[in-house]
């Protein structure tokens, strides 16, 4: 009698083991994994981060493919048990330090955009050379698609005080997501900021020909920023290992005067 009570109860224990891995196994199914993002390319739909004033959130993403666009706000991108949601609460984004999109209008080719961009050019920014003028116009048409390139340049206004470098560096606020340094005390949150972004960095006033701590820190940034694998590392203060940072993107640079560097 005691033995197949001993045998009902392991029984019973195994069908509750069995059972109950199960359950977990669902849960771990289930369970969603969610990630930051201001933007994410899944099959031919390419999301970005907007930020709108008409919804209940300071951003969303909208998403437009090959064969389908869409401008509805969508709070989050679901991709099997990974959920991308976006920056509803960064203070950079919030507060304009990276400057997101805040609407997307009915597409123009490429002629028509060129023109509106010049259009904006010379109501703010006088450029006397008209082969410098469509440089900087296709600069700001790249950085919208650096992406798709393994290497890009840079672009850079050198010029006295008073000769506009500041207008420029404003107006090229239209580039894609970008960042003045003007709004950051050093150096240190700048790879952070890029590897975290991407888009365009955007450097007033880049004397880097004194040799400061800032100034190397920038010019790591530059030699390996033009490279779509381009990398800095820095080593975790707690660990020591070393993290990598991703800093591939455009980059304009308004200078008084050009500085000298081997690489």
């Amino acid at each position: 009698m005691k033995k197949e009570n001993k045998k009902e109860k392991d029984s019973i224990k195994k069908d509750k083991d069995a059972n109950e891995k199960k359950v977990n196994k669902k849960k771990k199914k289930d369970k969603k994994t969610f990630i930051k993002t201001s933007g994410k390319v899944l099959g031919d739909r390419v999301y970005e981060q907007v930020k709108v004033t008409d919804y209940s959130s300071t951003s969303v993403f909208v998403y437009y493919s090959k064969t389908k666009r869409d401008f509805m706000g969508k709070k989050n991108i679901k991709d099997g048990n990974l959920v991308y949601v976006p920056y509803t609460d960064n203070k950079l984004i919030v507060r304009n330090v990276v400057k997101l999109p805040t609407d997307i209008i009915d597409s123009k080719d490429t002629d028509a955009l060129i023109s509106d961009i010049r259009d904006l050019m010379d109501k703010y920014v006088y450029i006397p050379d008209e082969v410098d003028k469509e440089i900087i116009i296709t600069y700001v048409l790249l950085t919208w698609v650096y992406d798709l390139f393994s290497a890009i340049p840079y672009l850079r206004a050198i010029g006295e005080l008073g000769t506009g470098k500041s207008r420029l560096l404003r107006v090229l606020n239209i580039c894609y997501k970008s960042l003045c340094t003007r709004a950051l005390a050093s150096s240190a949150p700048i790879f952070r900021i890029i590897d975290k972004f991407g888009g365009t960095l955007i450097i007033d006033e880049a004397e880097l020909g004194r040799n400061t701590e800032r100034n190397e820190d920038i010019k790591e940034i530059l030699r390996s920023g033009k490279d779509s694998d381009g990398v800095i590392l820095r080593c975790d203060p707690k660990t020591l290992d070393p993290i990598p940072y991703e800093v591939f993107g455009p980059k304009i640079l308004g200078s008084r005067r050009s500085y000298s560097d081997d690489a």
